[in-house]
């Protein structure tokens, strides 16, 4: 089943297309019926300090929420913020806060975070806490340890998601 009703439309666009600032535009004009729009806000403490990894935390973090709501059928992420403060009237908003996601010295990539997420009413519903974790193989490259931090990310993303979307189902 198909989300998006038209095409996707992304705003902020720089350098190439490689690159989105904060408050990016997901969505379409046109979701399908039954699909829920969700903002998402990312809290990121380890990337707001490390000036270094700061914008591939940042781009590794987006392509595995976009990776993980291609997947999602019931709700539609329209709208990405990055270590960006939730509204005090959030509606319909996800936020995430990333506590920890590092390879460990045991050669896992791990992440614990926590989800909350803002009703329609702006009624805060705690999620609770989200793990993933993969078994380091062979990341001797640059571009293979990048993608098993997206991959254990996506694992979070995706657990979170889930629990949005039962929530829902079980207040509708």
């Amino acid at each position: 089943m198909k989300k998006w009703g038209m095409k996707i439309v992304a705003g902020g666009l720089s350098i190439a297309g490689l690159f989105f600032a904060n408050g990016v535009s997901l969505g379409s004009e046109v979701l399908q019926e039954g699909v829920k729009p969700l903002r998402v806000f990312v809290d990121d403490f380890q990337g707001r300090w490390d000036i270094d990894s700061k914008w591939e935390r940042e781009i590794a973090l987006r392509e595995a929420m976009w990776d993980v709501d291609a997947r999602m059928e019931d709700v539609a992420v329209v709208e990405w913020n990055y270590n960006d403060p939730v509204p005090k009237e959030a509606s319909e908003v996800l936020f995430i806060r990333v506590f920890r996601w590092e390879k460990s010295r045991t050669g896992f990539f791990e992440v614990r975070a926590f989800g909350i997420y803002y009703d329609e009413q702006g009624v805060k519903h705690p999620l609770g806490a989200i793990h993933g974790t993969q078994l380091d193989f062979q990341s001797r490259s640059f571009h293979r340890t990048r993608e098993a931090y997206q991959d254990v990310m996506e694992e979070a993303f995706q657990r979170v998601l889930e629990k949005t979307v039962e929530f829902k189902r079980a207040r509708a």
